[in-house]
């Protein structure tokens, strides 16, 4: 059915989002200064508002699946719909205050540069 496959394909695209983000460290690209903070955080909470919109779009519609069908898509889509926004807010934060810290205190940054897995 339809909805099936919009759960099947909504599920394997967040898993593979997760899967390419676990090859990396999280802290192995940090933003240098402030701008570099501001420009990730940009790209972060903007990421996070797409999968939200993604998710939203890819709700069939009652015609597709019939009213208990699109209900039931539509609670399945609620936790992406809400959650995502705030884990991109959630990470525009950490990038910010990361670029923060490290425009202060540059040699954090080396450190963290030479610890930590990149690409």
């Amino acid at each position: 059915s339809t909805q099936s496959t919009w759960v099947e394909k909504t599920a394997s695209t967040f898993s593979r989002q997760r899967e390419d983000q676990r090859a990396l460290s999280k802290y192995s690209a940090q933003p240098a200064n402030a701008t570099e903070g501001l420009t990730q955080a940009y790209s972060a909470l903007a990421n996070g508002l797409k999968s939200a919109a993604a998710a939203i779009m890819g709700i069939p519609t009652v015609a597709e699946t019939g009213r208990s069908g699109y209900v039931k898509a539509s609670m399945q889509a609620v936790p992406i719909v809400l959650l995502n926004p705030v884990i991109g807010v959630t990470e525009a934060v950490s990038k910010t205050l990361w670029g923060i810290r490290n425009a202060v205190d540059p040699q954090h940054k080396i450190e963290s540069d030479r610890l930590y897995k990149r690409r």
